[in-house]
């Protein structure tokens, strides 16, 4: 394996610039990123599950 690929990709979104938010849109932008971050969990969350069960299937 090269280095390349033992590497996690970089996110394909910029960090958004957030000096010039008020204060209001800067509680919304809290918010959709905690909305985003529990949904990040949830689908490690269920590819977790979903490699627990093809490894135990493929130990027998």
């Amino acid at each position: 394996m090269d280095d390349d690929e033992a590497r996690p990709p970089l996110p394909d979104w910029p960090p958004k610039s957030i000096d010039h938010l008020s204060l209001e849109a800067l509680q919304a932008y809290r918010r959709a990123l905690d909305a985003e971050i529990a949904r990040v969990e949830r689908t490690i969350e269920s590819r977790g599950r979903h490699r627990s069960a093809a490894d135990a299937l493929f130990k027998r």
